[in-house]
């Protein structure tokens, strides 16, 4: 997925994950190794003002599985 944080103007891809405990996490990536550089949990960058603006299938299907996916996040 691509986030875009306002507050800066930057984008970041980032990998969507769903903890166990039911808890989505994006890890932002390595461009150049696809490496996880830092992780945070999606609900409080949203609350912070970050916005995705990209995402597969199957990220829109686990977002839409936790009440996240409005098609307008």
């Amino acid at each position: 997925m691509t986030v875009l944080i306002p507050a800066t103007g930057h984008t970041i891809k980032a990998e969507l994950e769903a903890s166990a405990q039911g808890i989505l996490w994006i890890h932002e990536l390595r461009a150049a190794t696809g490496d996880r550089i830092v992780s945070w949990e999606l609900l409080e960058v949203l609350k912070l003002g970050w916005r995705i603006v990209s995402t597969s299938a199957e990220e829109r299907a686990v977002l839409d599985t936790h009440g996240f996916w409005s098609g307008r996040t």
